[in-house]
């Protein structure tokens, strides 16, 4: 018997299907049959074979394969359609990210062994892989699946193959719940091999853009003395001249948020019915995309119960319950305890039977809250509604009605002002510079300025503050005042300085201002905040002076990396995180600006990218003490308290 009449009578016996054999896997191929067969089939058991070709040959999503030395065997063999992936990836900024944790994942989301833990190469691009034409790519970058937005839906993102080489290139924020937007370029495998066109196509679409009125942010809210978020809570925003509930998640972020350029939203506490503001920030461009941080105050509370003579009731156990803990509390011999709590959240006490005596919202302001007693002392645990006996000191109810809320308006010790700085010449806002502010109530303080040239601080009401600017080395008195009322705002006029050079010639491979890169991100669990910022780049990358300068000290630095400190007219730098034993420069040196001081390093022993250059800023020259500040009075940053941001003097940097 032939080979085709055993095959003919295997095929009669068995269901029709069973002509889709699965045959074994060779550049794609999976399916076969044999024509003879097929076409015998369909003429002795025309009923079951319907069609001297198997319907699923005809199926679309499959294509013929020739395989060389088959030319002439009774077979015609098929594959799956699939398309060849160039992936391209890159931050909300446009940069290329980095990264060596991608999983490529497909409908049943399941981990695929050869497509989990991949990596970017410094162009941000994934080795190369293929997908069949009815398998959607997901894909998983640091554990979390990247999404877009779809008619006002987040979805996990999905590129179907189309049978053709795809080149995708996707635009990853991670601040944003990894929400992305994708650009898919079919066919042009040239634009992978060179990822800035790619990069540029998404730039020049950015820019067709500029001028849409809309922006999408999050909001994220936090404690103003440990920097955690705050889940859960409900608050208000104000905008155009409407207030609307809102709500944060588990991290403590409201996301999404739409505006308008132009306007201003306002940050309000709620509880009851009270509404009471503690922010307000203008909307601009650069919140597109970003995360807002709010710190929500704390406040000190003094809380005093008296009998109904007015006398204070000493030495006697209350019970304070505060976001749902309950902590015994003791009068002093003035009858008072002393409380810290968060501006917005519910405040009660309790007698020691558990009767609530009182319950209050903090509100925004340093103050002190007076109980006075309808009974005698002995009566301390009777039931009372004495919400109207709570006299809060500095806070005022305004009785007109906002929406349904009564806006609780704040008279209180503590106040806000604002320094800016523009150019003598253009009048334009002048973005990082240097400043002192000396308060009789908090000493002297360096600082400079943020977005638009202005800065806030906070004090107390008729505080006075002096305002000098660094010239030559000296403090140079430029203004005295005192801060009578909230809200001042003192702008001044400068000659803008020179800007800095980039410490790098070539462009950071990741976005300096994002993530664990960012001046002030968390560190340790918390304890202590970033105090530079990281341009990563290839080890090796010649670092340069940013400008003209003495060399300060040098030596070892962290994870086995050697650091320079150089005093510039203006700031104190320490260029961090440098190759060890290749430092070009030593203690005493005058260096020039652009001159090569050293190369990147890299960090030993650590999983994450660690080619970086570590870039420290401090305002006060006149100060040539260790930077680094640890035990008792250290800051978070742990650093001396003349540290500033440096993303202003690095964006307005000279490349």
């Amino acid at each position: 018997m032939s080979i085709f009449s055993c095959l003919l009578n295997l095929l009669i016996v068995k269901n029709p299907k069973s002509v889709q054999l699965l045959g074994f896997i060779s550049d794609g191929v999976v399916f076969y049959y044999s024509p003879k067969a097929q076409k015998a089939l369909h003429e002795t058991h025309p009923d079951k074979y319907t069609s001297d070709i198997p319907i699923w040959a005809t199926d679309p999503k499959k294509e013929i394969v020739k395989i060389s030395g088959t030319e002439n065997d009774d077979f015609k063999w098929f594959k799956y359609k699939r398309s060849k992936f160039f992936i391209t990836l890159f931050d909300s900024k446009g940069h290329p990210l980095i990264t060596d944790n991608v999983d490529v994942r497909f409908a049943t989301r399941k981990k695929v062994p050869a497509l989990s833990r991949l990596k970017t190469n410094a162009k941000g691009q994934l080795p190369v892989f293929y997908a069949r034409i009815e398998m959607g790519v997901r894909l998983v970058v640091d554990g979390k699946y990247v999404k877009v937005i779809e008619k006002n839906k987040t979805k996990i993102l999905r590129i179907l193959p189309t049978g053709k080489d795809l080149v995708v290139s996707i635009f990853i924020n991670k601040e944003n719940g990894y929400k992305a937007i994708m650009k898919k370029h079919t066919g042009k495998v040239s634009e992978y091999r060179d990822s800035s066109s790619l990069n540029q196509s998404y730039v020049s679409s950015k820019s067709q853009n500029i001028n849409s009125k809309d922006v999408t942010f999050n909001l994220k809210i936090i404690e103003g003395d440990t920097g955690k978020p705050i889940p859960n809570l409900n608050f208000k925003l104000g905008y155009k001249n409407r207030k609307k509930d809102h709500n944060t998640d588990k991290e403590g972020c409201c996301r999404n948020i739409l505006a308008e350029k132009g306007y201003k939203i306002t940050v309000f506490l709620n509880d009851d019915n009270t509404v009471q503001e503690i922010f307000s920030f203008d909307i601009t461009s650069t919140l597109d995309g970003n995360t807002k941080t709010i710190k929500v105050p704390v406040e000190s509370i003094t809380i005093q119960i008296k009998n109904k003579l007015g006398l204070p009731i000493k030495n006697t156990k209350v019970f304070v319950k505060y976001r749902g803990h309950k902590r015994e509390k003791q009068t002093s011999a003035s009858g008072k305890i002393q409380l810290k709590a968060l501006a917005g959240q519910r405040l009660s006490v309790y007698d020691k039977n558990g009767n609530k005596l009182f319950s209050n919202v903090v509100t925004f302001g340093k103050k002190s809250w007076t109980y006075n007693m309808p009974s005698s002392p002995r009566n301390l645990n009777k039931k009372t509604d004495n919400q109207t006996n709570v006299k809060p000191n500095h806070t005022i109810r305004d009785i007109r009605n906002n929406n349904g809320h009564p806006v609780t308006k704040i008279q209180s010790d503590e106040v806000k002002f604002t320094i800016q700085f523009v150019d003598k010449k253009t009048r334009k806002p002048v973005s990082g510079y240097s400043y002192i502010i000396k308060s009789k109530k908090y000493g002297e303080r360096n600082h400079s300025t943020q977005a638009q040239g202005k800065k806030t601080h906070t004090t107390v009401r008729n505080d006075d503050i002096v305002v000098y600017i660094l010239k030559d080395n000296k403090n140079i008195k430029l203004d005295s005042f005192v801060v009578t009322s909230h809200g001042i705002i003192k702008t001044y006029e400068v000659n803008k300085p020179k800007n800095y050079l980039f410490p790098l010639a070539i462009k950071p491979t990741a976005d300096y201002k994002s993530g664990i890169r960012a001046f002030g991100s968390r560190r340790s669990s918390g304890k202590r905040k970033h105090a530079a910022a990281d341009l990563y780049a290839p080890s090796g990358t010649p670092v340069r002076a940013m400008e003209s300068g003495l060399v300060l000290s040098c030596g070892k630095f962290y994870a086995g990396t050697d650091f320079i400190t150089i005093k510039h007219q203006n700031h104190i730098i320490r260029y961090g995180e440098l190759a060890p034993g290749k430092l070009l420069v030593k203690v005493g040196d005058k260096v020039l600006r652009d001159q090569n001081i050293g190369y990147v390093g890299k960090l030993k022993g650590v999983s994450v990218p660690s080619n970086m250059l570590h870039l420290e800023m401090y305002s006060d020259v006149s100060d040539t003490s260790k930077l680094t500040v640890t035990g008792v009075g250290a800051n978070i940053y742990k650093r001396r308290h003349d540290l500033i941001n440096p993303n202003p003097y690095l964006d307005n940097a000279d490349k």
